[in-house]
Parts: structure tokens; C-alpha cells; sequence
């Protein structure tokens, strides 16, 4: 689980979830992440029914853009999982216009983000 928020701040949390649910989950902080501009505003929290634990989850089309951005083959994996199980949910409209105006500020190579884009599109 990758998180956003300082992991010092979550690791007492996280240790007693782990051992009350009685599941490891691993914890991380990723170094870099590129988002669109606006996900936070787009967040949803997952209806885990728990009363102390709560965890948001980026957009459909804004966590593919996200693992986009990276496209390493796990990535590309998970985008094609992702479009499996929401095939109606997901929108090529959408992400071409998150990439176009939320992604700007992505720093790289163009014509790679262009292509990663193009090889999520074709795989999925």
C-alpha cells in the first residue's frame, strides 16, 4: 500500500491494524509520484467497514495515469486488471483529457509519455 501521508505518522496505525486484522500489508512511501493535477479533489474512500480505519483511493482513470506515467510491465499488468474489472467505468475521453491538461507538469521525455500512454491504449 503506497501512502502519501508521512509513514512516521501512520506506522502505529498500520502496526495495529496489521496484527488486528491478522493480515500483512506492506507500507510505502514512494519516492515520486506523477498525478494529475486535480486527484485529490477526486479521491474515494474504499468501504472497508472498519470504524477506525479509513483509506482513499485515487479515481479509476487518475490511478492509470498514475501507473501511466511509469509504465513498467507490473504497471501496465495492473492498468489491463484495472480496465478488466471496471471495462464500464473507464473512459479513453476522460484519460485523454486528464493527460492532455492535468499531466502538464509531468518532467520526461514527451514523446515517452506519449508513447507509454499509447502502449496502456493498445494493451488494454
Amino acid at each position: 500500500m503506497d501512502t502519501y501521508n508521512s509513514i512516521g505518522d501512520l506506522k502505529g496505525a498500520h502496526a495495529k491494524a496489521q496484527k488486528k486484522l491478522n493480515v500483512g500489508i506492506a507500507l510505502e512511501q514512494p519516492a515520486t509520484t506523477d498525478a494529475p493535477y486535480e486527484f485529490e479533489d477526486r479521491l474515494e474512500e474504499l468501504d472497508l467497514q472498519h470504524k477506525y480505519l479509513k483509506v482513499w483511493v485515487p479515481e479509476v482513470h487518475d490511478l492509470i495515469l498514475m501507473k501511466t506515467m511509469r509504465a513498467y510491465d507490473h504497471d501496465l499488468e495492473v492498468i489491463q486488471q484495472i480496465v478488466e474489472e471496471k471495462e464500464n467505468e473507464v473512459k479513453l475521453d476522460v484519460l485523454v483529457d486528464r493527460l492532455i491538461n492535468e499531466m502538464t507538469h509531468v518532467i520526461g521525455e514527451p514523446e515517452r509519455i506519449k508513447g507509454n500512454f499509447l502502449a496502456v491504449v493498445e494493451r488494454s
